[in-house]
């Protein structure tokens, strides 16, 4: 038991572990056993990075929403259907926290009849063996592993494996999402789940997708690490053109996306930890149209992304005035404005700059977005002394 509490320890970051304390405390304060699932604990077996953190409460998890904000918890959705929270809790710790159910699929595609439910039900109406394991969190029987299906001997041998045979057909997504978990850890299908992965494809049963769920793929895609591939094998597959009918690869800013990617690696190497959700979205979806990109964040359940997202262009203009104005007269006021800014807008201003515009071309970068011309010259970004500028702007 106490081995696999002591690997959560050790593979969570300190705002994941203060982040995940709440959650129990505020589901103890309920009276509600709570434990971590899904995506979580097959990250935490695998040794993958740990994106965000899934819990299952047994109870109605909306009942924790006003506890979970007097404790600065930022509620990004409340789903009424699925009895489920999606939150960002303090330090930036994304989150989901669902009532453990079971699931009836009376029609495919169809949203699924929810009843109330044990952990162990719970976990028998998931998609994929490595995401229907539970670790217990509570008092008793803290630490103890829940593996009904066998997903920490299939995490070993690196495949994918649904748990039962109508999985596709009753929700369609998951051939989505089967797609963009191989991509992601390069695992293969199991045999007998290829199949019916190809039965559900040679049938079109992604035609009776949900919307719903649609807008939960789209936006999962804002959190991975490698997003250009994913979307590249999306696309291969043919379920790129299901998300949007008119989302293409050629559609991507790849070198704004993998320029991101690259300046977030060294944010986070410096100490500092962005969230570069919104400006993924934001470069994955650059040459689409304003109608295209207004459907895709109707779409999107996690609201506060969506408002993110919105507003990067509009932060970031406002950040590069004040850059060069008198709050960054000197390497030392620049210094303090960065410090004080949120790290995610450091980091998209970062891009942006070096893309283009006289503040970027002396790094030979190809040209930005016309906001970012700025009207005055700004200082040297390449002398600024603090790490956090030479980091934004060489």
């Amino acid at each position: 038991m106490a081995d696999y509490i002591y690997t959560m320890e050790l593979r969570l970051t300190p705002d994941q572990q203060k982040a995940s304390a709440l959650v129990q405390e505020t589901a103890r304060s309920a009276e509600m056993n709570v434990y971590l699932t899904g995506g979580a604990v097959r990250d935490i077996i695998s040794g993958f990075p740990i994106r965000d953190l899934d819990f299952t409460v047994q109870g109605n998890a909306l009942k924790l929403q006003k506890d979970l904000e007097r404790a600065g918890a930022v509620i990004g959705h409340a789903d009424e259907d699925l009895k489920a929270l999606y939150v960002t809790l303090p330090g930036g710790v994304r989150a989901e926290i669902a009532m453990a159910r079971t699931e009836r699929y009376e029609k495919t595609g169809k949203p699924p009849v929810v009843t109330p439910a044990t952990i162990t039900d719970d976990l028998r109406r998931r998609d994929f063996t490595v995401n229907a394991m539970a670790l217990s969190l509570n008092e008793g029987s803290r630490g103890l592993l829940m593996d009904p299906f066998n997903g920490a001997a299939d995490i070993e041998n690196k495949l994918l494996r649904v748990i039962q045979n109508y999985a596709f057909l009753e929700d369609p997504s998951r051939l989505i999402r089967a797609t963009r978990f191989a991509a992601r850890f390069h695992w293969p299908l199991e045999e007998r789940t290829q199949q019916r992965y190809d039965s559900a494809r040679e049938n079109n049963y992604i035609d009776h997708v949900s919307h719903r769920a649609l807008g939960h793929e789209i936006e999962q895609l804002a959190y991975e690490d490698d997003p250009l591939n994913i979307i590249k094998v999306l696309e291969k597959e043919g379920w790129l053109k299901v998300l949007h009918p008119h989302w293409a690869v050629a559609k991507v800013d790849s070198n704004g996306l993998a320029q991101l990617m690259k300046t977030r690696q060294q944010m986070n190497e410096l100490g500092y930890t962005p969230d570069p959700a919104a400006a993924v979205i934001y470069f994955l979806t650059a040459r689409m149209g304003d109608k295209d990109i207004a459907d895709m964040r109707r779409a999107i359940p996690r609201k506060n992304l969506v408002d993110a997202w919105k507003d990067l262009e509009d932060n970031a203009k406002t950040l590069s005035k004040r850059l060069v104005g008198k709050e960054a007269a000197t390497p030392s006021r620049t210094w303090q404005l960065l410090s004080n800014e949120r790290p995610e807008m450091v980091l998209f201003l970062a891009v942006t700059a070096r893309q283009g515009g006289r503040s970027g071309a002396g790094c030979g970068q190809p040209a930005a977005p016309p906001w970012t011309r700025l009207p005055v010259e700004p200082p040297d970004w390449c002398s600024l002394g603090s790490r956090v500028a030479r980091l934004a702007f060489t």
